[in-house]
């Protein structure tokens, strides 16, 4: 939700790995339990969905503004779409058909989730498209600014 920083998110992932614990349903951990076949983002919230905190088609969640101190004084209601966004091992491509008047370009939209492969991925198609490409919300990493470095040496 662009809360917590990206750095912030990786630690706290790094920290989950470390103890054992699983951080994505593509997780080793979650693909052997018995029924994770049928485990997706869709029957993750329909679970979620019999929680009694949550607020009518809201799930109630505890966002971080940094490790150690919560966005909001109570869990803060968040709608499926959300969820599914940040859950989602998946990147979404949308060309935006209108022009920019003042550049006289189309735009394309990239909604990614907090990976650093994606990341990379992304970093990667901005290196190959044309004209001027801003990127936002990636995951900072040392692999995503070894990459640009990468990329800087490749002049691209």
């Amino acid at each position: 939700m662009g809360v917590l920083k990206q750095v912030a998110v990786g630690r706290l992932a790094r920290c989950l790995r470390a103890y054992g614990l699983p951080v994505s349903l593509a997780d080793q951990r979650v693909s052997r339990c018995p029924g994770a076949r049928s485990l997706g983002v869709d029957r993750l919230l329909d679970i979620m969905r019999i929680d009694k905190k949550n607020s009518g088609p809201q799930k109630k969640v505890v966002i971080l503004s940094r490790i150690g101190a919560t966005y909001e004084q109570k869990a803060t209601g968040v709608a499926d779409a959300v969820i599914a966004k940040v859950l989602s091992e998946a990147v979404k491509v949308e060309v935006d058909l209108s022009v920019d008047a003042s550049l006289g370009k189309q735009h394309v939209k990239m909604a990614t989730p907090g990976s650093k492969s994606i990341s990379n991925r992304a970093l990667v198609l901005a290196a190959l498209a044309q004209g001027t490409c801003k990127l936002k919300n990636l995951l900072h990493s040392d692999d995503t600014q070894v990459m640009m470095v990468a990329l800087q040496e490749l002049k691209v």
